[in-house]
């Protein structure tokens, strides 16, 4: 098809420049500029240059509905290798639909409104790229009110639903609208590898696990900006390496978010507690001075040395949404940097959500993936032994660790099968002595030097000779 250009051309003098024109409507709209929006295309229709432009925009970009549909057929046009000249748009859009748009300018519609918005174009070219810049500013502002009038429609209904909720809803939407704009589906590569150097730079600080073997098989430990699955069979010692990482950070200055319906915050305590005592938690329950007398005689030394930055989420089954709203506001008043949520198994609203058990588990790891990216922290989060949670953490995951260890056995190995230097790694393969599981506490932690001697042992009777 050929484009028509019989058009009269307009004086120079007449030509429009950015800047000029204050967005229409009256005080209470929402802000827009409809003129602006049929410029920039008219322009695309009108220049083979300008196309390139349509592709950094996005439907929401223009609020005038027929100016929408005309950019929606311009960039399916465009994405399937045509020129979205005036006249393949009016096919693409259809005659139906054209007769219905009408100019509230002049009154035009069908094709007579699709010519005058191909002449706006005129002259457009060399603004385009400030004019693409207003359109998405425009567009943020409009996000901005919708959301700020509907969380004030639905804050004054004090009946429905709960105010926190208003309000991490509120939020996630600004956020989502925050992560798009003009020219945010193309970047220079100076100004990405800038971005990715002084993002290494700032998150260089590793933070150690508290098991030399696990460091070493994650690259180091916990880094800020990943997603850590941990999969371990039922009392295959899960939560005993939730206790040993939360404390690892927090006695390396990282402040720790914890949430678990499994146990509660008080049984952490005790397992922790219990460790610092050297105890098992059935001790803790029996009478004598190895049992509570000894608790007793070290509570208060206890209390005074104890790290107080792990913080507890104390909600049963907690929904994504719960997770994130917790976590932001954990960040702005105690600088949280580390979230562990154990286990995957245990995040609710699947009564809620339509569809299969798989589908809910992609959609609530690919929204902690996301909470990850953006907040910039360190998850940990641990499942059973299920496929289909699985399946869902292998994918979205930075690093995805297997726990295993063996009944009445207390050595423990990890399996890595993905990292971010993507080579699977597994302990076993070290010389080192495996990790641990103490019962004091319960905890995971290195190995002690008698235990070196009973791996010495162990590894000469598997050889069939005697250890020296």
């Amino acid at each position: 098809m050929h484009d028509d250009h019989r058009s009269t051309r307009r004086d120079s003098s007449n030509v429009r420049t950015l800047g000029r024109r204050a967005p229409e409507g009256n005080a209470g709209d929402l802000p827009a500029d409809r003129h602006l929006e049929a410029d920039v295309l008219g322009a695309v229709m009108r220049s083979h240059g300008a196309v390139k432009h349509l592709l950094v925009l996005e439907a929401n970009c223009f609020h005038d509905v027929d100016l929408q549909t005309l950019f929606s057929a311009a960039y399916s046009l465009s994405t399937e290798g045509i020129l979205p000249t005036r006249s393949n748009v009016g096919v693409r859009v259809g005659i139906g639909r054209l007769d219905a748009m009408r100019s509230p300018d002049t009154g035009a519609s069908g094709h007579a409104f699709l010519s005058e918005v191909a002449e706006r174009g005129y002259g457009m070219e060399t603004a385009m790229e400030q004019a693409v810049a207003r359109l998405w500013d425009l567009a943020h502002r409009r996000a901005a009110v919708q959301v700020a009038q509907e969380m004030i429609a639905r804050a004054c209904k004090t009946t429905e639903g709960n105010g926190e909720d208003v309000m991490s809803d509120g939020v996630r939407r600004l956020e989502s609208a925050m992560s798009c704009g003009a020219g945010a589906s193309l970047r220079r590569r100076s100004d990405v590898a800038r971005s990715a150097i002084d993002h290494r730079l700032a998150g260089s600080s590793v933070y150690s696990t508290g098991i030399e073997t696990l460091d070493l098989a994650t690259g180091g430990g916990a880094r800020l900006g990943q997603m850590v699955t941990l999969e371990a069979r039922t009392s295959g010692g899960k939560s005993a390496l939730v206790v040993t990482w939360a404390l690892s950070i927090a006695r390396q200055g990282g402040k720790v978010l914890l949430s678990s319906s499994e146990l509660s915050p008080e049984d952490y305590e005790e397992r922790m507690v219990a460790a610092f005592l050297n105890m098992t938690q059935q001790q803790m329950l029996v009478e004598g001075e190895r049992g509570l007398g000894k608790l007793a005689a070290n509570r208060d030394e206890y209390l005074d040395k104890i790290l107080d930055n792990i913080w507890y989420l104390d909600r049963h089954l907690p929904t994504v949404d719960t997770l994130h709203r917790e976590l932001l506001r954990g960040k702005a008043e105690y600088g949280i940097t580390h979230l562990i949520q154990d286990s995957f198994q245990d995040i609710g609203g699947k009564g809620d959500y339509i569809g299969a058990q798989e589908d809910f588990n992609k959609s609530n790891a690919r929204e902690l993936r996301s909470i990850v990216k953006r907040q910039n922290i360190n998850l940990l989060t641990t499942t059973q032994i299920d496929k289909k949670a699985i399946e869902a953490l292998e994918w979205a995951s930075t690093i995805y660790i297997r726990l295993h260890r063996e009944d009445n056995d207390n050595r423990v190995d990890f399996d890595v099968p993905k990292s971010t230097g993507g080579v699977p790694r597994t302990t076993r393969e070290y010389p080192s002595p495996p990790a641990i599981l103490y019962p004091a506490g319960p905890h995971i932690g290195n190995p002690k030097p008698e235990d070196y001697a009973e791996e010495a042992r162990r590894c000469a009777a598997a050889q069939g000779g005697d250890a020296a």
